[in-house]
């Protein structure tokens, strides 16, 4: 995706006592919000299946605050045009989509001392003209997902679920639904049960979909990879490698028939003990989303569909319960920010 502005971006952390700058630094590519757009713009029909692989240009405006003076924005307009602009779809990106690059920039404060631990982070995002003939990205790339969207298989034909996590208010719309197989769900399992209080992690396979008739786009999770070549793993941590994705990768190819499937996210466990010091009290479950969470699904699966599914402990009110009982929670993009969101499980494959 190649976007282009008028502007350049700047995010300054600053002291909200005085309004000094406290440290700035470039926001850098803007890709990640075309991307996010366009994808939004299929999943609200603004753009056609057909069309959408072909999308390659995206335009970024600020939206400046109303009652302080340019430079500083209230937001960033992006703007996807379609067939010369016959068609086109625009999103609106609050500063709260830019809070991961503030974060870093306050972490960097923390370590030169200039920040106290666990104080709160106050950004701003400034927004200053250039030539129009500059492009702000500088790497540019096709969208990934034009041999993934599939038209003309017919509705999802769905029994009733056999169970559908999240407590997420019921009246609320996911942009896109998620299904995840059941057998798929019962392996994971199996394996966070094996791994005992260590954290596992693995690939979720999956593919996108797109049901002509209700027009709703789906993420279809079918299948899972283990995550082992190349990963560390400890009791309240795990990390990934460039050896761990190369052999994901590697048994994608070779094991699966479908062109379709492609890795559509990751999965790991926190089982830790509730009255872990890695759990705020009071809790009923780990199955939280972490900063360390964050930083892995913005470094390592940034594409808008894909998702991150946390295994964790959770209380039970009863004694004569055998099986340590688990709690699923399904994490996702939206509006270019990590947030918990429903989906269900299928028992049969789609």
């Amino acid at each position: 995706m190649e976007i282009n502005s008028d502007y350049t971006y700047t995010i300054e952390v600053y002291d909200p006592s005085n309004g000094n700058t406290l440290q700035e630094g470039p926001v850098g590519s803007l890709m990640k919000y075309g991307e996010h757009t366009l994808f939004e713009g299929l999943c609200k029909g603004k753009i056609l299946p057909c069309t959408y692989g072909s999308v390659s240009k995206a335009h970024a405006e600020p939206v400046w605050l109303r009652k302080h003076p340019k430079p500083y924005m209230s937001s960033m307009a992006v703007t996807i045009d379609v067939d010369g602009n016959s068609q086109s779809f625009s999103k609106v990106f609050t500063l709260t989509a830019f809070y991961s690059k503030a974060q870093r920039i306050g972490r960097l404060l923390v370590e030169r001392g200039l920040l106290a631990d666990n104080t709160p982070i106050y950004y701003r995002i400034a927004a200053y003209p250039k030539s129009r003939d500059t492009i702000s990205t500088g790497n540019t790339r096709s969208s990934n997902f034009s041999a993934k969207i599939t038209t003309g298989r017919g509705d999802l034909i769905l029994k009733q679920p056999e169970e559908s996590f999240l407590n997420v208010n019921p009246s609320s719309r996911e942009l896109f639904d998620v299904y995840i197989l059941k057998s798929t769900r019962d392996s994971l399992i199996r394996k966070t049960e094996k791994a005992g209080r260590y954290e596992n992690a693995s690939f979720l396979v999956g593919y996108l979909g797109y049901a002509p008739d209700s027009k709703r786009v789906y993420l279809a999770i079918v299948d899972e990879i283990s995550a082992q070549a190349g990963a560390e793993c400890t009791s309240t941590s795990f990390t990934f490698s460039s050896e761990t994705f190369a052999a994901a990768q590697k048994a994608l190819l070779l094991h699966r028939n479908d062109q379709r499937l492609h890795i559509a996210g990751w999965e790991h466990n926190h089982s830790f003990s509730l009255d872990s010091e890695q759990v705020s009290q009071p809790a009923t479950t780990t199955a939280f989303w972490s900063q360390d969470d964050d930083l892995v699904q913005e470094s390592a699966f940034p594409e808008p569909h894909q998702v991150a599914l946390v295994i964790g402990l959770k209380t039970t009110s009863s004694a004569t319960t055998k099986k340590q009982p688990y709690d699923l929670k399904l994490y996702g993009w939206r509006d270019a920010i990590i947030r918990e969101r429903k989906f269900l499980i299928l028992k049969q494959r789609v």
